[in-house]
């Protein structure tokens, strides 16, 4: 990647937001973009080759799945044919309608999007696939973006979440961006991720199962019981 393709650093609660926000702003005005944290696999397409995050540095090229992939960024919805940045997934209503017939490999329906989209990367061939009606969506990271300052986010956060989480993609969460791409780029990264971005992720995921037993695993000194439950899909 010409551009490191990097992770982002997490927070939990917006009190960790803010605390990232505080440290960056300069100006109570300060604006930021709130985006999708997509639930997909990134990847970046220039110079006809699409490829995945990979280290950040050297990805994979997936350039062979490009007749599954279809684009949306902003103001296009189309074959991916030009420069792009984002992250591979199924739309929620494609996997509602195309994929509630689409058998894998093997046999068997996907259980859900975020398999598929594994398991589509994974195949060495796509004339099945293609055969069947199969299609991703990569989806350019600034194809949704909410600009709000850093005075204004705590006040609108509840309803940016409810707006965003309407969006017809697979997501675990939302990124708070620096809008201004120079400054952010500016403060620079470390090994991991850019100082002037953080991923909010969500934890309210919840579904309750079934503790089938217990076993006891003997370690050194001690004994650890370990639940055995009964397998409940979470968020995929």
């Amino acid at each position: 990647h010409r551009t490191p393709l990097l992770s982002l650093d997490k927070a939990y609660s917006l009190d960790e937001v803010m605390a990232w926000v505080d440290k960056y702003r300069r100006t109570p005005d300060e604006l930021l973009l709130i985006e999708p944290k997509y639930d997909g696999i990134s990847a970046n397409y220039s110079d006809r080759v699409l490829a995945t995050r990979g280290d950040g540095v050297d990805g994979e090229d997936i350039s062979d799945k490009l007749p599954l992939i279809e684009l949306e960024a902003p103001g296009y919805r189309g074959p991916l044919n030009r420069p792009a940045r984002g992250e591979i997934v199924i739309r929620d209503d494609d996997f509602r309608t195309l994929y509630s017939h689409i058998t894998k490999k093997g046999g068997g329906l996907y259980k859900n999007s975020r398999n598929a989209v594994a398991g589509l990367m994974g195949l060495k061939e796509i004339d099945d696939m293609l055969g069947q009606g199969a299609k991703l969506t990569l989806v350019d990271y600034d194809l949704i973006s909410i600009q709000v300052t850093a005075e204004e986010l705590p006040k609108r956060w509840g309803a940016i979440l409810e707006e965003i989480e309407t969006k017809p993609y697979p997501m675990d969460g939302l990124v708070i961006k620096l809008a201004d791409h120079a400054y952010a780029e500016s403060l620079g990264a470390t090994s991991h991720h850019p100082r002037g971005a953080i991923a909010y992720k969500f934890t309210n995921l919840r579904a309750e199962t079934k503790l089938l037993g217990v076993e006891w695993s003997f370690g050194k000194n001690c004994l650890t019981p370990v639940a055995l439950l009964e397998p409940v899909d979470l968020g995929g």
